[in-house]
């Protein structure tokens, strides 16, 4: 059954109620699959009680099916109810199963759950795919587990699996966000040597990792190296990170470089990466002129002059950063250069 088929599965299935045809096993599975590919994790719980309700014996590719349409509703609970219900029902959970727990755990932000139930698979012996790998490191990262993360990369390759993108993903954001900006370096190498081809998210996870840990001129090196092979498609997180960095050592004609950077490669700076770029020019004393002649065309100089009342209301009012009321004006008449004229960013 297809995914935009599940209405149609459902009404061949109540056919053959109306027909007196025997309820079977296959036909029900096919249903909860359809409801499972488009997403419709009520319809498949509903399709499995109206199974067991029938008599049918329920097999592990129909319990299988009804946790991975749990997983995608993002109902982390009853993903390992259903996972539990297998094991009432004498049967033995497989790969499949424990993935699909395990990723609804990951989406729910389960960490210590994933990580029970990897344990759980691997000590009823299911031996882990890289799938498996995957979610259970992502749900470590998202709560901070970055030991764990590394552990499981250990695991897998010892296992003589090749880490994806995604494991890869998970750890170095792990050691972001606990600032082991030297691990995220070295998974970020690891990766390239392994040739995985790090995404915007691995390089700004790394760049930010340096970034938390005033390691700028670590960062640039990372930005710099297109052997990384990471700035095919740097975005605006990519650029803000490289700001920031260089923003907290005071490298104030760094930071302009860098927007001049954005300007060529068209990608638009936010709030917060002019914030960064301010501020490295008013530490370093420098704090208007840069900013000025890199950012606010000729034609558009007057903006700099408004003062807050001309901009009342605006988004902009909430940000009042330091005593300097030239830098504050600069963030209004940016403001208003791009959202009350609605004239183009340069």
């Amino acid at each position: 059954a297809k995914a935009g088929a599940w209405r149609q599965a459902l009404q061949l299935l109540e056919l053959m109620r109306l027909s007196c045809l025997p309820a079977n096993v296959v036909a029900s599975s096919a249903a909860v699959a359809a409801c499972e590919r488009a997403g419709r994790w009520k319809a498949a719980v509903a399709l499995l009680h109206d199974a067991l309700a029938d008599g049918l014996r329920a097999d592990v590719i129909l319990c299988s099916s009804v946790i991975s349409a749990c997983e995608k509703g993002q109902r982390w609970a009853l993903a390992i109810g259903y996972l539990r219900q297998m094991q009432e029902l004498v049967l033995t959970p497989n790969v499949i199963s424990y993935n699909a727990a395990i990723s609804a755990c990951e989406k729910g932000k389960q960490g210590a759950r994933a990580w029970q139930l990897f344990n759980e698979a691997v000590s009823s012996g299911v031996i882990p795919d890289i799938v498996m790998y995957s979610a259970v490191a992502s749900a470590c990262d998202k709560v901070q587990q970055w030991g764990r993360a590394l552990r499981l990369l250990g695991q897998a390759r010892a296992q003589g699996l090749t880490p994806d993108m995604v494991m890869y993903s998970a750890a170095i954001s792990a050691c972001q966000k606990v600032q082991r900006w030297q691990d995220a370096l070295r998974l970020l190498l690891e990766a390239r040597v392994q040739d995985a081809e790090p995404n915007s998210v691995v390089q700004n996870a790394t760049l930010s990792a340096c970034e938390k840990a005033a390691q700028w001129e670590v960062a640039l090196t990372i930005w710099a190296d297109t052997s990384l092979a990471c700035l095919r498609e740097p975005n605006v997180v990519s650029f803000t990170t490289i700001v920031g960095a260089c923003g907290r050592a005071s490298r104030w004609q760094t930071c302009l470089s860098i927007l001049e950077e954005m300007a060529d490669v068209a990608v638009r700076p936010n709030l917060i990466t002019l914030d960064a770029a301010v501020g490295a020019c008013e530490r370093s004393s420098h704090r208007l002129k840069g900013l000025l002649a890199a950012w606010v065309p000729p034609d558009h100089v007057r903006l700099t002059n408004l003062n807050a009342e001309s901009s009342e209301g605006s988004w902009g009012l909430q940000y009042v950063f330091g005593s300097c009321a030239e830098i504050f004006r600069l963030r209004v008449g940016l403001l208003v250069f791009e959202e009350e004229l609605n004239t183009p960013w340069p």
